[in-house]
C-alpha cells in the first residue's frame, strides 16, 4: 500500500527553519521565524526575549490563556556544525528522499520543534483556548553559558503545569522511550609528566609504562561505590589520548588523558574527582596535573512511572520505557529553576549530530500525533 504524501505545509515549515544556519550559539533568525509562524497562522501569542551576549533566549506563548498553568515545551534552535563535504545533500535545507527527511537539526531538534507547532495548531483549531509556551535558547549544543537558565530565572513558575523537552529520546519510534531523569556530566583532563628516554632502556618512569595499569584501574572501578542512583550507573569514558611528538625509538615523557563521567545521582562531582585521584597508585613516581570542568548535573523528575502511565493512557498511548541514559540536556536547568514535572520526549536519536542527519516521514508524523494527544491532557 503506497504511503500518503508528506503534507506540503509541514515540508514548508521544516524547510524554512532548516535553511536558517543557526549553529550554536547564533540563532540567525530561527526564533523570529517562530513568531512569524504564529502571525501567518493567525494564532495569538505573547513573547519574552532574554538575550545573553551572542545567545538568543525566548519564551513564546501560543494561545490566549498565558496567565494560567499550561504545558511548556523546552527546546533549542541551535544546531551543531555540518561538514558539507560529508553530506549527500545540502545540510541547511530540507531534502525529502526515500521516505526520509534530511537536514541539520531535523533530529536534534528542529524537527521536534516543528512537530510541536503542528500539534499545537491542530489542538488550537479544535480548542481556541488551548495554550502552550515554548521556552527556547540558541546555546544548548555549545557550552550553554548564555543559555536558557537566564530566561528561566525570570519566568513565572506559576504558569507551568508540565514540561515537555523535545530532545531526541526515541530508540525505534516516537513515544517508545521517555526520560524522566538524566545523568550529569563531568569532564576531566589528566596530564602526566615523566622521563623521556630511549625505547631500548625503559626506566619505568614514563607515562606510557603506567598506562595499562591505569586503564585497568579505571575499567574495574565501581564509580558509584555500589550506591543506587537515578537509573543508569555512572559511566567513565576516555575521550582523548595524546603524547609528545617523538621519533619512533623514543618513549615520550608526557601523556594527556581527557575523559568524561556521565554520572548518576548516586555520586557527586566532588566524590568522582576524589575517587579518580585515588586510582593513581600511592607510589606513583610521575608528576601529574588535574583539571576538572563541570557540565550538566543529574536531575530527577517529580513525575513517577505511575504519573507517566496515567498521562500516556489519557492520551491513548501505551506506557513507554523510562530511562536516564544517553546524553545530557537542559533538563537540569529546568529542574532547578522552573519545574520538576518534566518529560523528555522526541524523535529517534540514531542520526543526531551525524552527517546526513535524518528522520523518517512516518516518525515525524507520529510525533505530531503524540504531541497533540499529550498537549490535550491536563
Amino acid at each position: 500500500m503506497p504511503q500518503p504524501k508528506f503534507p506540503d505545509e509541514y515540508a514548508q515549515w521544516l524547510d524554512e527553519i532548516l535553511r536558517i544556519p543557526s549553529v550554536s550559539p547564533y540563532d540567525h533568525g530561527a526564533q523570529p521565524w517562530l513568531i512569524s509562524w504564529a502571525e501567518k497562522n493567525h494564532i495569538p501569542f505573547e513573547v519574552r526575549h532574554h538575550p545573553n551576549g551572542a545567545t538568543s533566549n525566548m519564551a513564546l506563548t501560543l494561545g490566549p490563556k498565558s496567565g494560567h498553568p499550561h504545558w511548556h515545551f523546552v527546546g533549542h534552535t541551535d544546531v551543531v556544525p555540518a561538514d558539507t563535504d560529508r553530506w549527500f545533500c545540502p545540510p541547511f535545507q530540507l531534502t525529502c528522499s526515500g521516505g526520509k527527511l534530511y537536514g541539520r537539526g531535523i533530529c536534534d531538534m528542529k524537527g521536534a520543534l516543528v512537530a510541536c507547532l503542528a500539534a499545537y495548531k491542530r489542538l488550537h483549531e479544535k480548542n481556541p483556548q488551548a495554550t502552550i509556551t515554548l521556552l527556547l535558547t540558541s546555546d544548548e549544543e555549545g557550552d550553554g553559558a548564555g543559555g536558557i537558565q537566564h530566561l528561566l530565572k525570570e519566568y513565572p513558575k506559576e504558569r507551568v503545569s508540565r514540561v515537555l523537552i523535545g530532545e531526541p529520546t526515541a530508540e525505534k519510534y516516537p513515544g517508545d522511550c521517555v526520560k524522566i531523569a538524566r545523568r550529569g556530566s563531568l569532564h576531566g583532563h589528566l596530564l602526566l609528566k615523566g622521563a623521556c628516554h630511549h625505547v631500548a632502556y625503559p626506566q619505568h618512569r614514563d607515562p606510557l609504562t603506567f598506562l595499562p595499569q591505569l586503564l585497568s584501574h579505571w575499567k574495574e572501578q565501581d564509580w558509584d561505590n555500589g550506591a543506587p542512583g537515578n537509573g543508569n550507573p555512572t559511566q567513565f569514558q576516555i575521550t582523548q589520548l595524546r603524547t609528545e611528538d617523538c621519533v619512533e625509538n623514543v618513549i615520550p615523557g608526557k601523556l594527556s588523558v581527557r575523559f568524561n563521567f556521565r554520572y548518576s545521582s548516586a555520586s557527586t562531582a566532588l566524590q568522582l574527582q576524589q575517587r579518580f585521584t585515588a586510582t593513581l597508585p600511592a607510589e606513583f613516581p610521575l608528576e601529574y596535573m588535574m583539571h576538572w570542568r563541570a557540565g550538566a548535573r543529574p536531575w530527577q523528575s517529580l513525575l513517577t512511572a505511575k504519573d507517566v502511565a496515567q498521562i500516556f493512557s489519557q492520551a491513548g498511548y501505551p506506557m513507554p520505557i523510562l530511562s536516564s541514559g544517553g546524553g545530557v540536556s537542559d533538563g537540569y536547568k529546568v529542574s532547578e529553576l522552573l519545574s520538576r514535572n518534566i518529560m523528555e520526549l522526541g524523535l529517534p536519536n540514531k542520526t543526531a549530530h551525524q552527517h546526513n542527519e535524518h528522520v523518517s516521514e512516518k516518525d515525524f508524523l507520529d510525533l505530531v500525533d503524540l504531541y497533540a494527544a499529550l498537549l490535550a491532557t491536563q
